[in-house]
């Protein structure tokens, strides 16, 4: 059997109501791709952890808002829970991208509504100066390390712009150089 190593968040300290209380009791209580409260079988799964780091800064104070300000998200090494599973990269970054946490709300840029034949764009983790921010590239082409790209970040109204792409990481990310 072939395991797949992946990050996943474990969510401590949140206020005990009956939900929490069992998940805490039982096997942990960890953050799930639609930012509930679930158990460790139904956690996020994420390829990196420089992208769970990301998810954490941005997600926690929604998580206080909800659970309590003892909320403490902590990164945890993790494998897919069945074969056949994926990792919830582009959920998560599209999450980010659009400061959407909401649990009854999938993002905008993830899924097309039925009839729609329009392929959804692709969110590309990248690092622009020293800012880690989530891109779509013009024409959903594939970044080629050393190769131009035209892109935009993911967040409404932004523009498009010019760039260079550094070392593709192992898990998808690189550095953009603007032109």
């Amino acid at each position: 059997m072939i395991i797949t190593p992946c990050w996943t968040i474990e969510v401590v300290g949140a206020e005990l109501d009956w939900h929490t209380f069992a998940l805490q009791t039982k096997d942990g209580c960890y953050l799930s791709g639609n930012t509930k409260l679930v158990g460790r079988d139904k956690a996020v799964a994420l390829s990196s952890r420089e992208l769970a780091q990301t998810l954490c800064d941005a997600v926690l104070p929604t998580m206080r808002r909800r659970h309590g300000e003892e909320v403490e998200l902590q990164i945890k090494p993790g494998h897919l829970p069945q074969k056949g599973a994926g990792f919830d990269d582009d959920l998560i970054m599209a999450r980010i991208a659009e400061g959407n946490f909401a649990p009854n709300k999938r993002p905008s840029g993830l899924g097309l509504s039925l009839g729609n034949t329009k392929q959804a764009p692709k969110h590309y983790l990248c690092t622009i100066g020293t800012k880690t921010c989530s891109v779509i590239l013009k024409g959903n082409g594939k970044p080629k390390t050393g190769k131009p790209i035209t892109f935009r970040l993911s967040e409404p109204g932004s523009t498009w712009q010019k760039g260079i792409v550094g070392e593709i990481s192992t898990e998808g990310s690189f550095p953009v150089t603007l032109i």
